[in-house]
């Protein structure tokens, strides 16, 4: 794979592949890092990490353990328009560049 280019523009950005880490809920179910440890990985070795709604670590948390990295955030539309604009305005200050909208689950059960 020599001088291969997998890399691929999205949004105006490059990225060195096609390559995303889909967003995964409460990832505290299976691993004690959460959805911290995979987007420390995810940063490491350049994969944008999606960060799901429903997820166990809070924006702020992902946000550190990412560090440099990109993030993006797939947003479950709340019913509450004060929720959905929180969640949209902590994710834009945390470095979350890229937004997901996800329309498979009408209601979380929160």
């Amino acid at each position: 794979m020599d001088g291969q280019d997998l890399s691929v523009d999205l949004f105006g950005q490059k990225y060195p592949t096609p390559l995303l880490m889909a967003p995964v809920g409460v990832q505290s179910l299976f691993h004690e890092d959460k959805e911290t440890g995979v987007a420390e990985i995810c940063a490491e070795i350049g994969i944008p990490y999606i960060l799901s709604t429903a997820s166990s670590s809070s924006i702020e948390e992902v946000a550190a353990a990412s560090g440099n990295g990109k993030r993006w955030y797939q947003l479950y539309w709340p019913l509450d328009d004060e929720i959905t604009l929180s969640l949209l305005k902590r994710a834009k200050e945390n470095g979350f560049e890229v937004l997901v909208v996800t329309l498979d689950t009408w209601s979380l059960a929160w």
